[in-house]
């Protein structure tokens, strides 16, 4: 058990000592030191909220302008055929009736 122990320290001492650290310049350090400040982090998130807050509050002022279109075509045809009013049958002649609507508007405010 004791040796078993003692080969543990041994290799855990032999293995730290290989990996070598390596050196940080300052400027590096500081760049590590912004990007995981998360208050630093929080800040940014919150300025760039009120950016767009200000982008939206402008856009309040903007005129709204709208404008639409439409258009409508139907064409039916009815057959040839005979009917029967009063007793008396009627020819009535095929026909072919066509209607047509448009519409346009525009709005602002």
């Amino acid at each position: 058990m004791m040796k078993l122990l003692f080969l543990s320290f041994l290799l855990l001492i032999t293995t730290t000592s290989i990996v070598p650290q390596s050196e940080l310049t300052l400027d590096q350090a500081i760049r590590i030191a912004l990007q995981k400040n998360s208050g630093l982090i929080t800040s940014e998130n919150e300025l760039l909220r009120s950016r767009s807050s200000l982008d939206a509050a402008y856009g309040n002022f903007l005129p709204n302008l709208s404008a639409y279109g439409s258009w409508d075509w139907n064409r039916s045809k009815n057959a040839a055929r005979t009917t029967s009013f009063n007793g008396i049958n009627l020819a009535v002649p095929a026909s072919t009736s066509e209607t047509r609507s448009y519409g346009v508007g525009a709005s602002s405010n």
